[in-house]
C-alpha cells in the first residue's frame, strides 16, 4: 500500500527522467494519508476513501481516456487497466483524482473544482505498462527529489514536458513539446540592480478556468497584461512580417508596410474610449468595389467621405499652402477645379430640402472692395461689390471688362441702375400688337370706341393698369405702350385727314361767300 502526501503534486522534468531511465516507470503521484490510501496491484488500483463520505473517482489519460465512477460513504473504488471492449489500456502515465461531497452540499452532489472550501480532494498519477499498473514499491524513491544538473545538459533526440507525457511519445518532427492541462512558459528575470530590466514575461496557451478561452498569448507577468494574442480558430496569415518588415493582415505576400487583405470590406478601425476621459470617438477606413470611404461609426455610421473606383488622378488635392485643387496638383487660388477632358469645370450649389435654400457667399470681413471674376482665354468680366467707404458708387454692385478702366453697369444701394451703353430686352416686346396694327386684318377700333374704352376702364386699353408704387414689367410696359403710340399715331393721321378736308370745305365754304358777297357789292 502506497500513502500520498496531502494536496502536493511533485512534478520531475522530462529531462531528469531521461537522465535517469530506470526511474520511468516510478509513478508522479500526491495525495494525503488522511484522504486517500491507494493500493496498486498487479492488474488494478483500489483506491481507500479515508473519509466517511461519498464521492467521485476520475482517471484520465493517452488517446483521450477518461473513468469516472461514483463511491459511496464507506467504500471503496477500483480501476482496471481494462477498456470496455475488454482492450488493454496504452502505457503511459494517467491522472487521478478523487472529490468528496462536500459536507454544505446536497446529498450526491458533484463538487469537482469547488476548492478546498466546498470539499476535500485528492490527486496523483500513476503508470500503466503493456496493461498492468506498475508498482511503486519496486522503484527506487530517489525519484521523488529534484534534480539539479551543474552543466549543460544535451538531449539527442525529442523532449516532452508535461504530466501528460506518454511513455513511447511519438514525436513527429517536433523536438520540444509541452504536454499536460495547463501550459505556460515563464520567463524569469532575477536581475536585483535597479539599473537592469527585470521584467518577467510568460506564454500562456488556453485559459484555465472551464469554459474560458483557447489562445495563444505573450503575458507581462509583472504587469499583469497579455500585450499579444491569438485566438484559436484565427485564419492563416492574420498576422504575417516578411523578411523586409512589410507586414500581412489577411496575406502572406505584403507589398507595402501594412497590407490588409479581407474578402469583403477590408476595414481600419480608429477607436477613441473613455479611458482618457474624452469623449469616445470611432471611424473606420474602408474600401470595396463601390468605394473607398470613411465612416463615422459615433454617428450613425454616416460616410462623409467616399471615393469611387477609377476617379481621376488629383481628383481631389490639398497643397502645402492649404490650397485645394479638384482636378490639378498644383491650384493656384483657395479653391482651384481643373478639367482636362473635354467637359466642363462646374461648380453646383444645391439644396435638396424643400424648405433650405441653395446660397453661395463671399464674405470680405472688412470694408474693402471684393470681386467675382468670369475669365476665358481672351477676356474677363469682374462683378465688383464696392466698399460702403468708397468715394464713388460706395457699396454699388459693379460689372466691368477687366482691362478697359470701364464701368459697363453700375447698380447702386437705392436701387438706380446705370449703363454704358444701350439697354435692350432679350424676349419679345410686343406681344399686344405693336406694328401690327399698321396691316389690314387688325381689329383697330375707332377713336369713339377707343376713347369710350379708355374712359371706362381707366386706363389705355392695351397699356393695362399701372399701380401706385408697384413693380412693373418694362418689357411688357414697353410693347403695350408702343401698340398704343402707334394707334394714337394712326388716330392722329385719321384726325389730320378729317381736318385737312374740313379746311378744304371751309376754304371752299368761304370762297363762294367771297364770290356772293362781290356780286352783292357790284350790285
Amino acid at each position: 500500500m502506497v500513502k500520498f502526501r496531502r494536496n502536493c503534486l511533485a512534478f520531475h522534468l522530462l529531462v531528469t527522467a531521461l537522465l535517469a531511465t530506470p526511474l520511468l516507470a516510478t509513478p508522479i503521484v500526491a495525495s494525503s494519508a488522511d484522504v486517500v490510501n491507494v493500493e496498486v496491484g498487479a492488474v488494478s488500483v483500489i483506491f481507500n476513501p479515508q473519509l466517511a463520505r461519498a464521492g467521485y473517482l476520475t482517471v484520465s489519460g493517452p488517446e483521450g481516456f477518461r473513468f469516472e465512477e461514483r463511491f459511496e460513504a464507506g467504500g471503496s473504488v477500483s480501476f482496471s487497466p481494462l477498456k470496455e471492449d475488454g482492450g488493454l489500456l496504452a502505457s503511459g502515465v494517467y491522472k487521478w483524482q478523487l472529490y468528496y461531497v462536500s459536507e454544505r452540499g446536497e446529498e450526491g452532489e458533484n463538487v469537482r473544482g469547488l476548492g478546498k472550501a466546498a470539499a476535500e480532494t485528492a490527486y496523483g498519477t500513476l503508470r500503466i505498462r503493456n496493461g498492468n499498473p506498475v508498482n511503486p514499491n519496486v522503484q527506487e524513491q530517489v525519484a521523488q527529489k529534484d534534480i539539479l544538473q551543474l552543466d549543460d545538459v544535451i538531449i539527442e533526440g525529442s523532449l516532452c514536458a508535461g504530466i501528460d507525457c506518454d511513455d513511447g511519445e511519438s514525436f513527429g518532427f517536433d523536438v520540444l513539446r509541452l504536454k499536460e492541462n495547463n501550459v505556460r512558459i515563464h520567463f524569469e528575470d532575477t536581475s536585483a540592480s535597479a539599473s537592469f530590466p527585470s521584467n518577467d514575461w510568460r506564454i500562456v496557451i488556453n485559459d484555465t478556468a472551464n469554459g474560458g478561452g483557447n489562445y495563444f498569448a505573450v503575458e507581462d507577468s509583472s504587469a499583469g497584461g497579455q500585450p499579444f494574442r491569438v485566438d484559436a480558430g484565427a485564419p492563416g496569415n492574420s498576422l504575417r512580417v516578411d523578411s523586409s518588415g512589410d507586414v500581412g493582415f489577411g496575406t502572406n505576400n505584403p507589398a507595402v508596410d501594412a497590407h490588409i487583405v479581407s474578402s469583403n470590406t477590408p476595414t481600419l478601425r480608429l477607436e477613441q474610449n473613455f479611458s482618457g476621459g474624452f469623449t469616445a470617438q470611432t471611424y473606420d477606413i474602408g474600401v470595396n468595389e463601390t468605394n473607398f470611404f470613411i465612416r463615422d461609426i459615433s454617428h450613425s455610421s454616416k460616410l462623409f467621405f467616399r471615393a469611387r473606383p477609377d476617379a481621376p488622378t488629383n481628383s481631389l488635392y490639398i497643397d502645402s499652402d492649404g490650397d485645394i485643387g479638384l482636378g490639378t496638383d498644383s491650384p493656384s487660388a483657395d479653391l482651384h477645379v481643373r478639367r482636362l477632358d473635354g467637359t466642363d469645370a462646374t461648380l453646383l450649389v444645391e439644396s435638396a430640402n424643400a424648405t433650405g435654400a441653395a446660397n453661395l457667399t463671399l464674405k470680405q470681413v472688412q470694408d474693402v472692395a471684393h470681386n467675382f471674376r468670369l475669365e476665358n482665354g481672351g477676356q474677363a468680366w469682374v462683378i465688383q461689390n464696392n466698399a460702403s467707404g468708397a468715394a464713388v458708387n460706395p457699396g454699388a454692385m459693379i460689372f466691368s471688362l477687366a482691362g478697359n478702366g470701364q464701368q459697363e453697369m453700375v447698380l447702386d444701394t437705392k436701387g438706380h441702375l446705370r449703363v454704358l451703353g444701350s439697354l435692350f430686352s432679350g424676349s419679345g416686346t410686343c406681344g399686344s400688337g405693336c406694328d401690327l396694327v399698321f396691316t389690314e386684318d387688325y381689329d383697330l377700333p375707332t377713336i369713339e370706341e377707343h376713347a369710350a374704352e379708355m374712359w371706362e376702364l381707366g386706363y389705355l386699353p392695351n397699356v393695362g393698369p399701372t399701380i401706385e408704387n408697384e413693380p412693373i414689367n418694362l418689357s411688357d410696359k414697353t410693347g403695350r405702350m408702343l401698340n398704343e403710340l402707334e394707334k394714337a399715331h394712326i388716330y392722329i393721321e385719321q384726325l389730320h385727314k378729317r381736318l385737312a378736308e374740313t379746311e378744304k370745305l371751309l376754304a371752299e365754304q368761304a370762297e363762294k361767300i367771297d364770290q356772293i358777297l362781290r356780286l352783292q357789292g357790284s350790285n
